[in-house]
């Protein structure tokens, strides 16, 4: 049975969550910090989404966004999630 899908309404909080591979954490250090804080500004340099807290877990985050208008919620969230992974292949030498 597929997931249910997420509903986004612009000016209402929405709870942020997407996973890493298996067996690929983010360590806890400055270098790993510097990408996945940078991640976030650059996918939020149009200021679209309205960050009111954020975690980052070994291999996922957690983030209270407050979206301004759902479509450019949707691309933020593409933009942020294909930041990290061109940032972590590059670190791994990863093609």
């Amino acid at each position: 049975m597929p997931r249910r899908r997420r509903r986004i309404i612009a000016n209402q909080p929405f709870e942020l969550c997407f996973r890493t591979k298996t067996g690929l954490p983010f360590p806890p250090n400055d270098v790993i910090n510097l990408i996945l804080e940078s991640g976030v500004a650059y996918a939020n340099r149009d200021q679209n989404v309205t960050i009111c807290a954020y975690l980052w877990m070994g291999n996922h985050p957690h983030m209270i966004v407050i979206p301004k208008d759902a479509a450019k919620f949707v691309r933020f969230y593409a933009e942020l999630q294909k930041y990290l992974t061109e940032a972590v292949k590059r670190l791994l030498g990863i093609e």
